[in-house]
């Protein structure tokens, strides 16, 4: 893989509000929550720790695709809110962080 030059990136959570991104040479977008019913809402902790570790997780997955094309950026969004959503659907904060295989899961469907 040839060298990445490093980028600069803002990242803007908003919790169920959605969340957005602007990187340079890349480009910025908004991206809605990943919807899940009240009812399903069970705790909220750790739900933005969550979002960050799953998008950096897949900057470092794909680099490549995330920091070189507006594609690869948005499903790194995607995949951060949906997340941020299933942590919210268990108690705790370790113990309700999604594995990355049920995050790709919900982004198939």
């Amino acid at each position: 893989m040839p060298y990445l030059k490093p980028r600069v990136g803002i990242l803007v959570t908003g919790g169920q509000r959605g969340a957005s991104y602007c990187i340079k040479g890349v480009g910025s977008n908004y991206m809605a929550a990943y919807p899940i019913a009240d009812d399903d809402i069970v705790d909220t902790t750790g739900a933005g720790d969550s979002f960050i570790a799953t998008f950096l997780a897949a900057i470092a997955m794909d680099k490549a695709a995330v920091l070189r094309s507006k594609v690869g950026a948005d499903r790194a969004l995607r995949m951060a809110c949906i997340a941020g959503a299933l942590t919210c659907m268990k108690a705790g904060a370790i113990a309700a962080s999604p594995s990355l295989q049920q995050v790709i899961s919900m982004l198939i469907e």
